[in-house]
């Protein structure tokens, strides 16, 4: 997953400028349009499948964020705001620009943001104050990512932290996409976690992600956050990844060659000889 950061993400803001200046948007004027309300929004909350990464963002991103004066938003495929978590506060601001469940943030009704952008163009993307094209939205920032369907690769929702300067540091564009990653496996397997293959021909173990304070593998434990991150990854590229693309993901280029195979090797060992194959790295068919 590539990102719109740095020079990327200040030619996609720009470009978005450009589109809203073309249809002769107000930024002071411009406001969102809230078309699911009531029961017509608890409807389209009951039926979508954003409902089921649901414990997957409160659990590792609502928990560590919104203690801080953020909002964690999830968003369907056309940027329609569905569920909102944050301080009765800090939403009461956000409710003045319309930043509300059922408001539709796309980039082509509300211009440069970082949900909005994010669902365009398919990439993770961070705006910053007055980046955002609506004038009141100049006092926060955001991160954001897309969401996919792991059957079909389509984007389906989105995921977004608005708030102070913070909402759009590298460390929260990070846990932004770490929380996409865990919710696409959530979307790929069964309920909390993911299947890893066993050793020789035992069965599949269970990885669950969400049911404890660390990640636990069936028959062994508890794993680190790192072994569970390469986990995850394997399982969702199941043809396999580089030692170069696998620190790519785990860490947006934090990580060696070196760093990334001596945490391969340990874990390794933890699944045995014949489950995590190299060359590249990936997972014994199960």
């Amino acid at each position: 997953m590539s990102g719109g950061t740095g020079t990327a993400a200040n030619a996609l803001v720009a470009q978005s400028w450009e589109r809203s200046r073309r249809r002769g948007a107000d930024p002071a004027a411009a406001s969102p349009l809230v078309d699911l309300q009531g029961s017509d929004l608890s409807a389209h909350l009951a039926g979508h499948r954003m409902a089921a990464v649901l414990p997957v963002v409160e659990k590792v991103l609502v928990s560590g964020v919104v203690d801080s004066g953020h909002l964690v938003a999830v968003a369907d495929a056309d940027g329609r705001l569905l569920w909102m978590y944050g301080r009765r506060g800090v939403r009461s601001r956000a409710e003045r620009m319309a930043f509300v469940p059922g408001a539709v943030w796309s980039d082509d009704v509300m211009g440069a943001n970082a949900p909005g952008l994010a669902l365009r163009h398919d990439v993770p993307v961070r705006v910053r104050g007055e980046e955002h094209f609506l004038a009141p939205a100049h006092s926060w920032s955001c991160s954001a990512a897309p969401v996919h369907d792991p059957a079909t690769g389509r984007v389906i929702g989105g995921i977004d932290v608005t708030g102070c300067d913070s909402a759009a540091s590298d460390e929260m564009l990070a846990l932004v996409k770490a929380t996409v990653m865990l919710a696409e496996a959530e979307l790929r397997v069964t309920p909390g976690g993911v299947l890893v293959p066993g050793p020789g021909d035992g069965a599949p173990r269970r990885l669950d992600v969400l049911g404890a304070l660390r990640p636990e593998l069936t028959g062994h434990g508890a794993l680190s956050r790192r072994h569970a991150e390469i986990l995850v990854l394997l399982t969702s590229y199941p043809g396999g990844l580089s030692g170069g693309a696998l620190a790519e993901l785990l860490a947006e280029g934090r990580l060696d060659d070196v760093s990334v195979r001596a945490e391969v090797s340990r874990l390794r060992r933890v699944l045995g000889p014949d489950v995590l194959l190299s060359r590249p790295y990936r997972l014994a068919p199960g």
